[in-house]
Order: C-alpha cells, then sequence, then structure tokens
C-alpha cells in the first residue's frame, strides 16, 4: 500500500513540474484551442475513462478492472498536477492553459464513475472481492 502512495507522490511532483511544458504543448495546436472545445474535451475525456476502465470492470475476474482503476488514477494525478501547474502560473487564463486540466477532471470524474461500477460489479453482499 505504501508503493501506491509513494508512486501517487511522484506523479503528482512530476505534474507539477511539467506544467509550463504542458502550457507549450497545448499553446502549439492549429487551430488554437477555444472553450467550446475545452467543454468537448472534458465530456469526451469522461466518455474514454469509462470506456477503457468499463472493458476491464467487465471482464471476469475483477484484478484487471482494479489495476485498470489504479494505473489510470496515476496517470491522470500526473495530468491534474500539470493543468494545476499551468493554471497557477498563467498571468491569464486562456483555454490552452485549462486544457490539461479539463483532460484530468474529467478523467478523473470517468474513473470516478467506473469505480463506481466495479464496486457494483465485483463486490459481493459480505464486501468482499470476488477472485
Amino acid at each position: 500500500m505504501k508503493i501506491k502512495i509513494v508512486i501517487f507522490i511522484i506523479m503528482i511532483i512530476a505534474g507539477a513540474f511539467s506544467g509550463q511544458y504542458a502550457y507549450k504543448i497545448a499553446l502549439a495546436s492549429k487551430p488554437p484551442i477555444t472553450w467550446i472545445d475545452i467543454n468537448f474535451i472534458f465530456v469526451g475525456s469522461i466518455i474514454a475513462m469509462l470506456y477503457v476502465i468499463g472493458l476491464q470492470v467487465l471482464r471476469r475476474k475483477s484484478k484487471y478492472g482494479q489495476w485498470a482503476i489504479y494505473f489510470s488514477s496515476f496517470i491522470v494525478a500526473n495530468i491534474i498536477s500539470s493543468g494545476l501547474a499551468a493554471v497557477v502560473f498563467a498571468g491569464k487564463i486562456t483555454p490552452a492553459r485549462v486544457l490539461f486540466l479539463a483532460i484530468g477532471g474529467g478523467s478523473i470524474i470517468g474513473i470516478l464513475i467506473a469505480w463506481r461500477f466495479y464496486t457494483y460489479r465485483h463486490l459481493n453482499k459480505a464486501g468482499q472481492i470476488e477472485e
């Protein structure tokens, strides 16, 4: 359990240091990102996480869904901290600065919905995970 927390903290720190580079990547997009695109990306991130993790949750063994949720949460922690760093260092809030925050926010909502689906599918009445 402790190794998961250490990895989670490392991913958050790495994301915080990559915030300025994330902004440069988002700024380089052609055509430029608009606020309508941010809404579409946010909703698309929710749907993408539900699809990717949902396929693993639907498998017979519960460990695949659990692994997908764990690994995705590490990646999303990096994306959210990168997006927060880009917004914090921003002089002005623009769609390019909010891009990675929208991706991470939508992804975390998708993971939470997938986790709820996982607990519904794989936990029996006693609260134990089925193998």
